[in-house]
């Protein structure tokens, strides 16, 4: 196989059906849908966790979009790592992991608020690691 194989992203009907292809989901991976199934929050880029420390155009960025793939925003621009996208139980903001704000090639968990598809203000850590990572954490139905 040639080039970087890419995922594509379906929706079947729970009482069964067809299956429909999704739009707008380019390079998504990590993908989760919030609470009330309304919208997708994801990871785009082809940025790996082995290169810790990495800055450059190689880094992963979280996005935000509907759930059938359209408006889709990214929601951070931090020149490394951003990973493992959680919604709020009510939807309201979503966390996630990023090698920002923290010691250097460090990871943390951070939560940044929403309105819509947007950030509403800069993002806050909920973490202070300084000499670990943080890869893939979840958050519980009840936050």
């Amino acid at each position: 196989m040639r080039g970087t194989p890419y995922l594509d992203i379906y929706t079947v009907p729970a009482d069964g059906g067809a299956e429909k292809k999704l739009a707008g989901f380019f390079e998504a991976k990590e993908l989760h849908l919030s609470p009330a199934g309304s919208k997708a929050a994801f990871v785009r880029g082809p940025g790996n966790w082995a290169r810790r420390g990495y800055r450059g155009s190689s880094n992963d960025d979280l996005y935000l979009a509907n759930a059938d793939g359209t408006g889709t925003r990214r929601l951070t621009t931090f020149n490394g790592q951003d990973a493992s996208p959680m919604w709020a139980p009510d939807g309201s903001k979503v966390y996630y992991v990023t090698e920002g704000g923290g010691a250097e090639r460090c990871s943390n968990i951070a939560v940044q608020e929403l309105t819509g598809l947007a950030a509403a203000g800069e993002p806050k850590m909920l973490t202070k690691q300084t000499d670990d990572l943080i890869r893939r954490a979840r958050i519980s139905r009840n936050g």
